[in-house]
């Protein structure tokens, strides 16, 4: 790595031959009884699926939450079997990214699709959908996590 600095701001320049892969290493097996279990309410968007893989490269048990079990079903499917996943994004959203998960070797993953309410069973609860569509999901699931200690992890965006 080579820093060059300015007046006010440091640059750190990384050569090619030390760019990282797409992937982290997967750290060192952990028992999975250490590793709190995930949950992304809107894991078939484009933040989720990029996190849901990201997760279960790492080793933690991932569950794809969305309106549709069978949508986030599909998306599962498609990464498990190492093909990763590529969706074009069109319309409104156009421009804004398209869904790009590289393929890679998935067989030791733990993820699987269910619906939102499947997302009330995780230690771990993130919140990637719009902004208005958060709390009327997250009443949906109160009952099943009030006083539970989970953690919600609000990444919602307008």
């Amino acid at each position: 790595m080579i820093k060059k600095s300015t007046s006010n701001l440091d640059l750190f320049i990384v050569p090619t031959s030390m760019t990282p892969s797409p992937w982290a290493p997967r750290p060192p097996d952990r028992p999975n009884d250490e590793l709190p279990s995930i949950a992304v309410i809107g894991g078939t968007g484009r933040m989720g699926v990029h996190l849901c893989a990201a997760w279960a490269q790492g080793g933690y048990d991932v569950t794809m939450c969305s309106r549709s079990a069978e949508k986030a079903q599909e998306i599962v499917d498609s990464l498990l079997s190492g093909n990763g996943y590529r969706k074009k994004v069109e319309g409104k959203n156009a421009g804004q990214g398209d869904y790009c998960v590289p393929p890679c070797d998935a067989k030791d993953w733990r993820l699987k699709a269910g619906d939102n309410k499947a997302a009330s069973g995780a230690d771990v609860i993130v919140l990637g959908t719009m902004y208005e569509q958060a709390w009327p999901i997250l009443e949906t699931i109160v009952p099943e996590i009030r006083g539970k200690s989970k953690i919600i992890l609000d990444m919602t965006n307008p």
